[in-house]
């Protein structure tokens, strides 16, 4: 999905202006938005770090240990990255039962492991 969007906004203007309207487009074309309640929750780096996933209408944005949000764009069964910064990856791992275990940040060249809190 975010390939699709970023190839389709008018070139030198990959901007959330223009590159947000296409990726909502492909989240409502992709069935009911309320299958992303299932990555909303609370996750859990070390005690003091949590990192917060909040369904927003037809989008999921995240929220970093240090305050930041942005905005969690398709790319994959369970993958988004950042909108405001594409080379950022997140991967939520689920149970056989589909009930989301953890969140798996890329970024930088590292992969850090955040486990789901009840």
């Amino acid at each position: 999905c975010f390939e699709r969007a970023l190839a389709a906004a008018p070139k030198g203007k990959n901007d959330e202006r223009n590159i947000l309207p296409l990726l909502m487009r492909a989240v409502k074309s992709a069935g009911d938005p309320s299958a992303l309640d299932a990555f909303a929750g609370r996750y859990e780096l070390t005690p003091n770090m949590i990192t917060t996933v909040v369904r927003q209408a037809h989008r999921l944005v995240i929220q970093s240990p240090t305050g930041l949000w942005s905005t969690l764009v398709p790319d994959g069964a369970g993958t988004f990255r950042l909108l405001e910064n594409p080379s950022v990856s997140c991967e939520f791992t689920s149970s056989d039962d589909s009930q989301v275990l953890s969140l798996l940040i890329r970024s930088g060249g590292q992969n850090l492991i955040h486990k789901r809190l009840p």
